[in-house]
Formats: structure tokens, sequence, C-alpha cells
């Protein structure tokens, strides 16, 4: 019973399968007498489109696709991928009836538009004849060559196909692999510049003067390069020197792979409104007009494509900071990957305020290039300089040294970096982030944590007492009575006590508590993390002017922390019940 079960399956999927076969067949057949062309974008060798006297013709060689009327040129292969493509994903519309005479209604006696496309493996090529413009304007009359029904097919073909040469012309100014250049030589009115390639995609600047490039920049003004910038192919003027190309006004030769050279010349700006600026590659005679945008690419100045790195330096290897200001010298040293304080006193440093530090100093771009060779250091301040900051690698060994002063103009400061004479303006941050003390550099966090981490928290203040504990991301008041707990109110506090910091060290380990209040403290606050970890433990004492004096349970030293903490603490329960 089950195998004939089975029998009786197999034989119907086998009826739909062959059922669905010869469907798809009929829809790929019906789709095939649809299509305007039965060929692909790969067959085509060649193609052209007659209009009138006018013909352009355009032939796929080895190195991709050339014009060869009416000029011989290299070809705008996105407009000719463009053109084929529309041509063979078109479809016909429907077929109407027609002969003699009555090809006229239709445009098609005397066709305006004939397009014969050669193909790789035919002899016969394939035309297309393009007659009028249907009424409805949506479509357009064609018809195969040899066959006598007329086709409707969209308008978009049309359009394609009445375009002028230029449309088909590359406009790209030079045609070359960014990875081949090996140098560039760039003359302009007011720039005279060499670069070369270095190892790892790096640039340098060789002339005039021997400094690192910025290798983005020299990517774009290559990449430009390679865009289209022609705007206009005009005739052959009546002299070069007439557009500034006899000399050239500018030029930019790259040297390619093999010692191979491809160079572009440049002439004066056409004389008209928007005009652009007159050009010509070197070895070919075609003037070329290029658009106006073109130029803004170009640099100006030396300046303009040098690398503004102040400190090229990979963070990760800095291992000591000496840092000397008019605050004292400061000594900065890392142990597994924790920065402490070992001069003028060993003590823990603000960790964060030492990353930002180092950030900057590697991520500060210079903002004008002062002098390049200064034969004295006093104008600008460098000959004593208030700010020196040196950076050593785990052994010792120096990274870099700069130093630094404010520019008398208050809009930046100047920077000497090693034992280079060259003088550089910075952002003015730069200075103010390394103007810095022993002091400036401290912990002086209470109580270092993540808000997030804290699970509970044990307040205490004129004898009544706070307990909050975090349950499933939401918090619960404990104590004086059990109910939930206004979150925001709770995080604000926490955020509170994580930016507390001490002004100043009171005392280092008295045996006097009650000298300062905290004997008998006027508030304390426990933080406990949710695996059950304590963080630590705040009292409070007395207040002494704008300050209030505030000690770790757990450690002797006692510290000055600003008066109004105090008053940001709940006096009750009240403002963290919900």
């Amino acid at each position: 019973m089950r195998f004939r079960t089975t029998l009786v399956l197999f034989g119907v999927l086998t009826l739909l399968s062959l059922g669905y076969y010869f469907l798809e067949l009929k829809e790929v057949e019906k789709e095939a007498k649809t299509k305007l062309v039965s060929y692909q974008e790969e067959e085509v060798s060649s193609f052209s489109i007659r209009r009138g006297e006018k013909v352009i013709t355009l032939e796929r060689g080895e190195n991709g696709w050339r014009m060869s009327e009416p000029v011989e040129d290299r070809a705008d292969e996105k407009e000719i991928i463009a053109l084929l493509g529309n041509v063979i994903r078109a479809k016909t519309e429907r077929t109407l009836d027609a002969s003699g005479d009555s090809l006229a209604d239709f445009g098609l006696q005397n066709p305006p538009i004939i397009f014969t496309v050669h193909l790789k493996e035919k002899e016969t090529p394939f035309i297309l004849e393009v007659g009028n413009t249907t009424p409805a304007g949506f479509s357009v009359y064609a018809r195969r060559k040899g066959e006598e029904k007329i086709l409707l097919a969209p308008d978009t073909i049309k359009t394609s196909l009445e375009k002028d040469a230029f449309a088909f012309r590359s406009k790209v100014l030079l045609s070359f692999a960014q990875e081949a250049v090996q140098a560039v030589s760039l003359r302009t009115d007011s720039l005279h510049v060499r670069l070369q390639r270095q190892e790892k995609g790096k640039w340098r600047i060789t002339e005039p003067v021997e400094v690192a490039a910025d290798s983005g920049k020299v990517s774009d003004l290559l990449h430009s390069l390679t865009q289209d910038q022609i705007q206009t192919f005009p005739d052959k003027p009546a002299s070069l020197k007439m557009v500034g190309l006899d000399p050239p006004r500018g030029e930019i030769r790259l040297t390619l792979d093999g010692g191979t050279e491809a160079t572009l010349l440049l002439g004066e700006r056409e004389k008209k409104e928007k005009g652009g600026v007159y050009a010509r590659r070197s070895g070919e005679e075609q003037v070329l007009v290029l658009k106006e945008t073109f130029l803004k690419e170009i640099p100006k100045q030396v300046a303009d494509l040098r690398d503004r790195t102040l400190l090229a330096l990979d963070r990760e290897k800095v291992n000591t900071i000496e840092l000397e200001t008019p605050k004292g010298r400061t000594v900065l040293s890392k142990a597994e990957d924790t920065w402490g304080i070992k001069e003028p006193e060993e003590a823990s440093a603000d960790q964060g305020m030492i990353n930002d530090l180092l950030w900057d100093l590697t991520t500060t771009r210079v903002k004008e290039f002062v002098d390049d060779d200064a034969k004295t250091l006093k104008p600008y301040g460098l000959d004593v300089p208030p700010v020196t900051v040196r950076l050593l690698d785990p052994q010792g060994k120096p990274l870099s040294t700069l130093t630094l002063a404010r520019a008398s103009n208050e809009e930046g400061a100047y920077v000497r970096v090693g034992d280079s004479q060259a003088v550089t303006l910075v952002e003015a941050r730069l200075y103010e982030r390394l103007d810095k003390g022993p002091f400036d550099f401290r912990l002086r966090q209470l109580l270092s944590f993540e808000t997030w981490d804290v699970g509970k928290m044990e307040l205490s203040r004129n004898g009544q007492e706070i307990l909050l504990e975090k349950r499933k991301d939401e918090w619960e008041l404990k104590k004086p009575k059990q109910v939930k707990a206004k979150y925001s109110a709770v995080i604000d506090l926490l955020n509170e006590i994580k930016n507390l910091k001490w002004q100043k060290v009171i005392a280092k380990g008295p045996t006097d508590l009650s000298f300062y209040g905290l004997d008998k403290p006027v508030a304390t606050f426990t933080l406990t993390k949710t695996d059950g970890k304590s963080l630590g433990t705040v009292l409070l004492g007395k207040s002494e002017e704008d300050l209030v004096y505030a000690k770790l349970q757990e450690k002797p030293d006692i510290y000055g922390i600003p008066s109004a903490f105090l008053e940001s603490l709940p006096q009750d329960s009240s403002a963290l019940a919900e």
C-alpha cells in the first residue's frame, strides 16, 4: 500500500515538474521574441551610428574601446556600456505592417538614424533603423534591416543614439594606474614641486625642500587626473601661443613604472565667463579645454602637499613621559598598561588625562610651517622653551622630543620637534594640554568605578541610613522603607560621586581624626559592585571655607573636596523614592 502511494506521488511530482518546465520554456521563448536584439554586449566588436552625413564609429581593441570616426581618440567606456546595455535590454512593445511609401509615415523610408553593429563571430552586421517618435511620445518606430515588420521600441533607444561624438569621447585627462606612478613633477605659476613615492605607498617632497608629503593629498591629485575633466575639444587654435601652450604655463608630469612618462601641459584660461583652462597631452596635437573646477584641485603652494602630522609616532610604544613646565617637572611611567607618577613623588595617575595627552600629541596637525631652517629660535620663544616633553620607549630610548612656546598673537603655539631647526605653528590647545604640573596628573577621584558596575549604595547622613540595591537594571530603596527607587535620581547621584575629585591634600596619615571631624563623620557613603566586592567607603567631616574634609575609610590621607558636594547628597530618602 505504501509503495503504491509513493508511486502515485512520484507520478504527480513528475507531471508538475514537466508542466513547470514547459511553462518556463514558453516564457523564455516569449521574452526572446519581444527582445529588440539577440546579441550580448561582449559579442560586439564595433558599432557605428549614422545620422545623415555624420558618422560615429567605435571599435573594441585589446586596451578597450576607441573612436575611429569622426576623430581618432580614446572612447568613453561608460557611455558605450550604457548605450549597448540600453539596446540589449530593450523590448518591442508591438509590431506593425508597412511597406513602400507607407514607410515614410514612420520616418523609415530614409531613416534619420542607422545603428550598425558588428559581432565577433558573424560576418553579417546587425543593422537597426530608427525613425520617428510615436505621437504619444513614449516609443519610437524602428526596423531591423532585412525585415518588413515595424517595431515599437522604447524612445530611450533614440535618445541614446542621438548623442553627439563628444559624448562618446573619453573625457579622462590621463590614463594610468595610481600604483604605477613613481614620481610626480608639478609646475605652475606659483609652484614647482617634485614628489617621489616611498615604500608602503608613502610620498616625499624632494624639491624644493626635502620633507614628508601628505600621501592623501598626492592620491587626490592623481585621482583627479583620471577623472572626466575635459569640458570641450575645441578646434585647433591658430597657434599654441595664443592659448598659453607654447610655452606651456604649467605642467604635470608623471613618471611610471619602467620609466615611461605621462604629461599634461596647462595653458591659459578661456576668455569667457565660466570658461575652462586650455591643456594638451604631451605628444598629442589635440587641444583640450578642462573644467574650471580642475584648477581648484591643483595645489597652489608646497605647504598644500606637505604632511601636516606633527608627530608620526605609535602611542603604544610610549612608556615614559618626561614633562618640564613652569609648574614643575613630572615623570610619568607605564607598568602593565597602567600609568603612574614617578617624579617628583610616586602617586597614582589619571589614566584618562595621560591618554588624552598622548592622543593630542600624535593627532595634532600643523597649522602653518613657519620656518624650515630657523637661524635663531629666539623670535619664537624656543631658545628657552617654557614647555618640553620627552617620550621614551620601554627600554628608556628616546622616541621624540618637543619644545613649545605660546605664539605672541595667542592664536597658537610654536613647536620644534627633536633637534630640527624647523618651527611650526599648532593650535594653542596642545600647549594648554602640556602646560601641567605633577598635581594636575594625580588621580584625584576618591572612588574609581563605572555607574553600571554598582550593585549597592549605602548612605548615612544626619543619623538617617539609606540603602539602595539594584535588581535587573532597576533600583530599589531598601532603607528606611522598601519602595521602588527613582532610576534617574540614583544615576545622577552615582555620577556626582564618580566625578568627585579632591582639591588638595590636607594631611598625610594623621592620628587625630577628631580634629577634622572624621571620628564622627557628618556623612558617609559606601559603594559595592554587582559581584559583591566593595568599591570603598568615603567619610565626610568638618567644613572649612569652601572645602569639606574627606577620607577613604581604608586609607590614612585626608583630602579637601568641594563643599558643594555635601550639599548635593540627599538629606533623606524622599529624593530617591519613586
